[in-house]
């Protein structure tokens, strides 16, 4: 089960976090070059080819939800899916190639476990 509460903290169970990584997971390509990098303000990093290919994941579940009835496992998913994304970001800083079948639901456990500003996900052992 994923759920929103009235503090706006997402709780989602393990068994349900770990079908919505599968799938999201399912939906990006096998490797990403990531040698084009931007330095911008702050340290901060703009990795074109990253962002494109999670614009077009975020796309694709856009785009299913409008069809589908299952309305929280696709806003749920484009959580899992913008965790993700920043654990790409953070390999792309030291790899000029990032691989997101390698990723594990682990290590996305991790960069909650490990983030203050992700500090409202809860996943909840089943």
């Amino acid at each position: 089960m994923a759920l929103n509460d009235e503090n706006n903290d997402i709780i989602i169970s393990s068994e349900v976090f770990l079908t919505l990584v599968d799938e999201c997971l399912k939906l990006w390509p096998g490797e990403i070059d990531v040698t084009e990098k931007k330095i911008l303000a702050n340290n901060r990093m703009k990795i074109p080819s990253l962002k494109k290919a999670e614009d077009k994941v975020e796309e694709y579940i856009l785009a299913y939800e409008e069809k589908s009835n299952r309305y929280w496992f696709h806003k749920y998913c484009l959580v899992v899916n913008e965790l993700i994304y920043e654990l790409l970001h953070e390999q792309a800083n030291k790899h000029d190639k990032v691989r997101p079948k390698d990723i594990v639901a682990e290590d996305l456990l991790d960069l909650i476990n490990n983030s203050d500003h992700l500090s409202n996900i809860y996943i909840l052992n089943s």
